[in-house]
């Protein structure tokens, strides 16, 4: 098939007609820009509008395909149109098959995304954002901890661990740990974690304070601090993420230790 031959053809038939290309293109419904682009050799006529136009020019199928008029017996023309039309059923079976596919993948997608947005939204409590999955987020809510203790009034910091257990309660004392918990930084994940990954624990307590007069808080607030890791989140009893606790590149529980040996001993604390 020759596009420009059939585009002259259509373009001449049309004519003798008297007809428009807007008018031909009516009849087709289709718009007038595909017919000028026929006319011009950019395109050929779908298989599925080939006997329409052909009718509608008063050519004959076999002359459309050809693209010059051909003296075709009615038999042959019409064995041609059959023969187009069993065509273009399979190819709009084949679409619609495409197009069910197309909105089963659509919806199978559409599913998924919803689903994740409602899991999202249950574990982020709706606001989008889960910092039980942000270890950034969480090693910096740990040591903003540690570093505002000093401003909280702390009136008690007990100490348990294997071999440890102390309540401290002395002002001096207390001032002395808070100043080396404050030095605790979060380096990343905690690898080596275990059943002795929890065993020390720093439980500080404060009664009523008003740092920096942001707020009021009449009640005891108690913060609880885990060596050697840091722990966020739990699933079941599990927790979800563990840290590793650093004070200038050494452990932070070895640190607190020699803190609390020091403390014990009555050593200067100053």
């Amino acid at each position: 098939m020759d596009r420009e031959k059939t585009g002259a053809l259509i373009a001449a038939a049309r004519k003798e007609r008297g007809l428009t290309q807007k008018e031909l293109a009516e009849r087709l419904h289709i718009s007038d820009r595909a017919v000028s682009k026929w006319e011009r050799g950019a395109g050929f006529p779908d298989v599925s509008l080939l006997e329409p136009l052909a009718d509608a020019l008063g050519l004959s199928v076999i002359s459309l395909l050809h693209g010059e008029r051909m003296d075709a017996d009615g038999v042959s023309d019409q064995q041609v149109r059959d023969a187009l039309r069993i065509v273009s059923e399979e190819v709009k079976k084949k679409f619609r098959k495409l197009l069910r596919v197309v909105k089963l993948c659509m919806a199978g997608v559409l599913g998924v995304v919803l689903l994740w947005r409602g899991y999202e939204f249950m574990v982020t409590n709706g606001d989008g954002f889960d910092s039980i999955e942000n270890p950034r987020a969480i090693g910096a809510g740990y040591e903003n901890n540690c570093k505002d203790m000093a401003e909280r009034g702390i009136c008690q910091i007990e100490v348990s661990s294997e071999n440890r257990y102390a309540i401290l309660t002395a002002p001096e004392d207390i001032a002395h740990l808070l100043n080396t918990i404050e030095q605790i930084e979060v380096k990343g994940t905690y690898r080596d974690w275990g059943p002795d990954s929890l065993d020390h624990t720093i439980l500080i307590t404060a009664s009523g304070w008003i740092p920096h007069d942001r707020f009021i808080d009449t009640d005891d607030y108690t913060f609880a601090l885990t060596f050697p890791a840091f722990t966020a989140g739990l699933q079941g009893e599990e927790p979800l993420f563990y840290f590793r606790a650093e004070i200038d590149g050494q452990d932070a529980w070895s640190v607190l230790e020699k803190e609390l040996d020091k403390i014990a001993s009555g050593e200067d604390n100053t």
